[in-house]
């Protein structure tokens, strides 16, 4: 596995394609909005580490912006990403269906 992916990277898009599909068909209430604003929030945190990462493996310094407590190393950006990853798994599914559940 290259260390500029995530091993979640699949079914991450998968749960991301089914949420889309929910979307499409669901009216959103104020609890629905505020729980897909904080996924977004999250989402866009894993695209700026991973592009940090994809930066740090091109050999370029990563961004000041970035959070300077946190190491800057690929394996600390990685991990990170993969353990965001892991939570986005386990929610996903969850937010998907109660946004199904209130449609019936």
């Amino acid at each position: 596995m290259e260390i500029s992916r995530s091993v979640h990277d699949s079914a991450l898009n998968r749960q991301l394609q089914l949420l889309r599909e929910v979307l499409a068909t669901q009216p959103l209430d104020a609890e629905s909005v505020q729980a897909l604003e904080s996924l977004a929030h999250r989402l866009m945190a894993r695209t700026q580490r991973m592009r940090t990462l994809g930066q740090m493996l091109k050999g370029k310094a990563p961004p000041m912006e970035a959070a300077p407590a946190e190491p800057a190393t690929p394996s600390y950006i990685k991990a990170w990403v993969e353990r965001s990853d892991e939570e986005l798994l386990r929610e996903l599914p969850e937010l998907i269906e109660r946004l199904r559940a209130k449609v019936s």
